[in-house]
């Protein structure tokens, strides 16, 4: 039977692809397991021995988007919210926090970027990649611009939303399948030349699924651009000349995709249907989250073992705040986990209710013993005010 349902799955694969061109499908493709029903409660000291922590200072911020960490420096994301709209800019750290200079600036001039995602990429020459609504940025990380392409007004946005230089030569637009209805012949993988923007090699035409619901997401892992394509619940790098398995996500009984035509009845997720999220991956894991019947859940899949952790979206941390069952934390997916570390994200006032949680669940003794044995802690605690900035936990991987 596995051998039928995996010679169905290369058949429907290849089908899917055809008219896209070499598209090479690996028979040893490894498989996240994806299971609700499995998840158990999420407990640091299972995944995790040590931890770092930090707070983002000398500049006023709503809040830290996301952050990468490269020898001396962290490179983050400076949101200000304002009204219905987020305004980033890059900014540069050093690995206390304090802020040093910015990476360019917001405007339509040279090496200005404009309306870009909050997410970070980092090459693995420490180029720092920036998209923009206008094209796409490089900084050194001096703040020396390396490069920069501005679409053409005819251009800009025709393919859905850029997500990656695949070379010199060549980007990466992931298309979005609102287009289904506006666009014919359109494809959710478009490969075009960054000279002229003409599509060079496109996979996986929104003809096919535009019946469905899809959540595409893309990430970068090191240099190489994956693409996780909700239809066929696959995981593929995608390269110039290629598009390659890289991991098949198994979601058991609640693979059924929601058609289309239930957005009218203001439904967008069939009841007992899995809707991955979002994907990180290291050198170790691969980790991301996914929505179940209006609850979120995480998985770890552990590369070296073939094996996947479903895991409650409620954080047991029995290393850093005691055990303190039911701890919510916000977690986005994306560069916030390197090799080392795995970051959560507070603001400042959901850190504080969490330093209190503590303090309420001790005795007078045990907390000032907590407090001597966690001054990092307790100096990020008491110099809370209402300029402060998102405090950044990373736990250390085992």
């Amino acid at each position: 039977m596995k051998i039928v349902l995996k010679c169905l799955f290369l058949v429907f694969l290849l089908a899917w692809l055809s008219g896209c061109r070499e598209a090479i499908v690996d028979k040893e493709t490894l498989v996240v397991s994806l299971n609700p029903d499995a998840a158990k409660p999420f407990i640091t000291s299972d995944f995790f021995e040590d931890y770092r922590i930090l707070t983002f200072k000398d500049i006023i911020c709503t809040k830290i988007g996301d952050f990468v960490g490269i020898n001396d420096k962290i490179i983050a994301s400076s949101v200000i919210i304002q009204g219905f709209s987020d305004s980033i800019t890059i900014c540069v750290f050093d690995t206390t926090g304090h802020y040093l200079y910015p990476l360019g600036a917001v405007g339509r001039g040279p090496g200005e970027y404009q309306y870009i995602s909050r997410h970070i990429e980092l090459t693995e020459d420490t180029t720092i990649f920036i998209k923009s609504s206008l094209g796409w940025v490089e900084y050194a990380l001096d703040g020396q611009l390396l490069g920069e392409r501005r679409m053409t007004q005819a251009f800009q946005g025709i393919w859905g939303a850029m997500q990656w230089k695949i070379s010199d030569n060549t980007l990466l637009f992931l298309t979005s399948t609102d287009l289904r209805e506006n666009r014919e012949n359109a494809s959710l993988i478009q490969l075009t030349s960054s000279d002229d923007f003409c599509v060079k090699r496109s996979y996986f035409p929104l003809e096919t699924t535009k019946e469905y619901i899809t959540e595409n997401s893309f990430y970068a892992f090191k240099d190489t651009a994956c693409i996780f394509v909700d239809a066929d619940n696959c995981v593929y790098m995608v390269l110039e000349d290629t598009i390659i398995p890289r991991y098949k996500v198994d979601k058991g009984k609640y693979g059924a995709l929601t058609p289309f035509n239930m957005v009218k009845e203001n439904i967008t997720i069939l009841p007992n249907s899995i809707r991955v999220k979002r994907f990180s991956e290291n050198q170790h894991y691969l980790i991301g989250k996914y929505l179940f019947n209006q609850k979120y859940y995480f998985f770890i899949y552990d590369k070296f073992l073939n094996k996947t952790y479903n895991l409650k979206a409620q954080l047991e941390d029995d290393i850093l705040f005691g055990k303190i069952s039911g701890l919510f934390f916000y977690w986005e997916p994306g560069v916030q986990i390197s090799d080392e570390y795995m970051y959560f994200y507070f603001t400042p006032m959901k850190f504080s209710d969490l330093v209190e949680s503590v303090r309420k669940n001790l005795s007078e003794a045990d907390w000032k013993a907590y407090q001597q044995s966690h001054p990092d802690i307790m100096e990020i605690f008491h110099g809370l005010d209402e300029n402060s900035n998102t405090v950044v936990i990373g736990y250390k991987f085992r």
